[in-house]
Parts: C-alpha cells; structure tokens; sequence
C-alpha cells in the first residue's frame, strides 16, 4: 500500500522541509520561541483553541462561554472556527504549549494540502511520480496558503477541494459519489464558509467536467416512444446529463443533511452577526487591471491581505512553472479543443469573479470581507496546476521552438511589468522569475531530451520545487 502511494510521501516529505526551512529563518518553534500564531490567530483564534482545549479536559459544555464580554455562544465559535478533524491534534500537547499545537497544526495542514493534491493527480489524471509530488508541493506553498496560513480553519479548504474534484469525477464517470459526500460533508462540518464557496466551485465544476467528457447518446434502434413514455421520468433519467444531474443533487443534499446538525445552529446564531446585514451592491465595480492581475502570477510578490488601499489583487502564485507550462497546455494540438475552452471558461469565469465586486459578494455569502479579500483563490491556483500538469503530460507534442518563444514571451511581459510596478512588486519580485523562467526552460528542454535520466531529471524537479 505505501509503494503504491509512495509519491503522496514524497509530496509531504518536501513540504515539511519546505516549511521546516521556514520556521528555521524565522526562528519559529522547533527551531526557537516564536510561533506562527499573527494577527486573528493570535488576538481571537488561539484563545479559542486554548478555551476548547480547557473545555474538553475539563469536561464543560461546548454551548455557551463566560470568557468573553458578558457571555456568548461557544458553539458558533466551535462551529466557525475550531471543528476541524485536524483540531484534534492540540491534544497531543500541555495547555501551556497550546501555541505551539497551533504552528503543528499549520505544519500538518501545509503537508496534507500536498498529499491530497498529489493524490487527486494519482487518481484522475493516472499520473503518479515526482512530478506529481513536486505538483503537489506547489499547490502547498500557494500564494493562498501563504497569505492566509493564520486563518488556519480556511486551509481545509484547500485539503479537500481536489478530493471534492476528484469526487465530483467518479459520480460522472461512475455514478458513484461517496467520495464527493464524504469530502463536502467533512468541509461543511470544518468550516461552513469554506464549504459554502465549495459549493459553489462544486456546481461549476460538474458543469465543467461532463462538458469534457460528455459523449453522444446512443440512440436504440426501432424504439419507438410514445410522448408519454418518451417525457416519463423513468426515460428522461436514462439521459446521462439529466441522470447526473439529479446524482450530484442528491449526493449535494446528502451532505448537506448529514452537516445539517451543525449548520442549522450555526444559520441561527450568524443571523445576528454584522457580517450578515450587506446589502447587494447596486452599481458594478471592477478592482484591478488584467495587466496587473497578471503580475500576480510572478515571484517573491507581497500577499494581499487588506482590501484596502492600493493594488488589491488576489493571491494566485503557485510557481513560475505554470506560466510556462498553461500556455503549452492551450497550443498543444494533441489536447482536444473542447477540454481546453472548458478550462479557459472557468479560469475567466473566476477572474470575473475577483473583479467584479457583485460577484464578489456572492462568492463570500452574501458578504463584503473586512479585509481577507479573495477567500476562494485557492481554487484559481487549483485550476491552473491542473492545466499545468497536463501539458507537461503531453511534452512530447512540443516543439523546442514552442519552449522558447513561450519562455521569451514571460521574459518580455516581466520586462515590461518591471516599467509598471504594482505595489505587490518590487526589483526581488523581477529578477527571481526572470531567473526561474530561465532555469525552468532548460529543464523542459531537459525532459524533450531523451538521452538524459529520468532519475536525475526527476531529482532536478522536486529540487527546483524546493
């Protein structure tokens, strides 16, 4: 069993050098006092995680909590905050190192994150080696993840989106969707505001998906359908789109019912948040410039964390590979046309999304952040290293010349960009993907070689990862 998942190990054995190597530079625990515990986390999530850790030892209720103010419910705190399997591991320290447990527990997320990506390119895209383990890396190490670490209970979203995709493909390819529930309902019972933009990522993603691999229904021959018969409900089930539909529905409603215990609570104690009282914006509004979005994509960039002042742009760097990979992905003429328009629909439909401050509110439950914009980027980051992935697959329908010219065209617009700063950016941001478009061409030259080892390219690639 471990031989035949022996890459998921890989993927989370980079990723806990990757962020062992960080807690060293900043001399975060093990490697010294500090702790990853910034912002919310340390004024309001880790005195929630020490509260629960007194609560369950000392056997008091989860309802209602006189530690705060004049008293308040502890149940939408647990709900909102703390519900996550992972919390769990807190109780494998003393009290006195609940900070400690918080950075252990953002340690376990970082590598799980990885484990679960890598998985996803196992089970759906039959690919399973040290490319995938580095692609699951990248996924890790998101400028999401980067940006948002502190809001710890966010980060089960990014565990178990792949397994919801991954979910949301065998219910089409199989009609089986126990792996789709079991994923949405966890994310639902971690965090109901992840699992509410799950949701949403979910219906476009099945959309999406049986666009790709719809095929054309067989007609049976000399059957003939009275009108009754032919609008029954027992032949329009046997339509594969309207019998899949009505799968992913139910499968949807299961998971929703099984949460339902603690969403219902939770419903009725958000009601009388200020978080719940927006109202929809009137007037369309655009934040960004594509131009400038597309600076986003490069290296050593700034995180976005306030939704105010200059350059709010969303974090989707996961790599300087993609850049160079996505475009040959979209001219590879070996990848059916269909697949790609499918993926470039989506990338644009969530594009839109950050853009647009109607959409915006929509995708945060109905809702403008206080600060945090662009909760749901992780899925943007997720869409782009799948559509990497894939072009690597198929390299070997790539011209030298397409290498080049892709990599001379990132090399120009990063010139460019260089003239046109966004506040995000800064002379480390340029000349770190200037060097990284230049390393990461020569390896995929490397790899249309075939006179050199697959061992040493692969020891190669989860070295560039790292």
């Amino acid at each position: 069993l471990f031989f035949a998942n022996r890459f998921l190990a890989v993927s989370a054995f980079v990723a806990l050098l990757g962020i062992l190597f960080i807690l060293i530079v900043y001399s975060v625990f093990p490697f010294g006092d500090g702790t990853v515990m910034r912002m919310d986390l340390y004024h309001q999530y880790g005195p929630l995680f020490a509260e629960l850790y007194d609560r369950v030892v000392e056997g008091k209720s989860l309802l209602y909590s006189w530690e705060s103010g004049g008293g308040s419910s502890f149940l939408g705190n647990y709900f909102n905050y703390l519900s996550s399997p992972f919390t769990v591991l807190i109780f494998l320290f003393d009290k006195a190192d609940i900070s400690f447990a918080i950075t252990a527990l953002v340690i376990v997320k970082c590598m799980a994150s990885a484990v679960t990506f890598t998985y996803y390119l196992k089970a759906s895209q039959k690919r399973h080696s040290y490319v995938s383990a580095a692609f699951g890396v990248f996924y890790a190490f998101c400028a999401y993840f980067l940006a948002y670490y502190w809001n710890i209970m966010w980060i089960d979203g990014m565990i178990l989106l792949p397994l919801i995709v991954l979910g949301i493909e065998r219910l089409i390819n199989t009609g089986k969707g126990a792996l789709y529930t079991g994923a949405l309902a966890v994310l639902l019972l971690s965090n109901y505001y992840m699992g509410y933009m799950a949701c949403i990522f979910s219906v476009l993603y099945f959309l999406a998906y049986f666009l790709m691999t719809a095929k054309p229904r067989p007609e049976k021959s000399g059957e003939k359908l009275t009108t009754r018969e032919k609008y029954s409900a027992k032949n329009l089930m046997r339509h594969p789109f309207l019998n899949r539909c009505a799968r992913f529905a139910g499968f949807s409603l299961l998971a929703g019912g099984l949460c339902a215990v603690t969403l219902l609570p939770t419903y009725f104690l958000l009601r009388g948040s200020s978080a719940t009282s927006d109202s929809f914006p009137t007037t369309f509004e655009s934040y960004f410039t594509i131009f400038d979005f597309l600076t986003s994509h490069l290296s050593a960039l700034e995180t976005t964390i306030r939704s105010s002042g200059d350059d709010v742009l969303p974090n989707i760097y996961c790599g300087v590979l993609p850049l160079l990979l996505v475009p040959l992905y979209l001219i590879n003429r070996h990848i059916s046309l269909r697949e790609k328009a499918v993926y470039i629909v989506l990338l644009l439909f969530l594009l839109f999304s950050f853009d647009n401050n109607a959409m915006n509110f929509i995708w945060h439950a109905f809702h403008f952040p206080n600060d945090l914009p662009f909760r749901f980027s992780y899925m943007y980051c997720f869409l782009v290293l799948v559509m990497a992935f894939r072009g690597l697959c198929r390299m070997r329908d790539i011209a030298y010349k397409d290498i080049v010219f892709v990599a001379l065209g990132w090399l120009l617009y990063v010139i460019v960009a260089q003239k046109f700063m966004t506040t995000k950016m800064s002379e480390i941001s340029i000349y770190v993907t200037i060097a990284f478009l230049i390393l990461w061409c020569g390896l995929l030259l490397c790899l249309q070689k075939s006179g050199f080892k697959k061992s040493v390219l692969a020891f190669a690639v989860i070295a560039m990862c790292f």
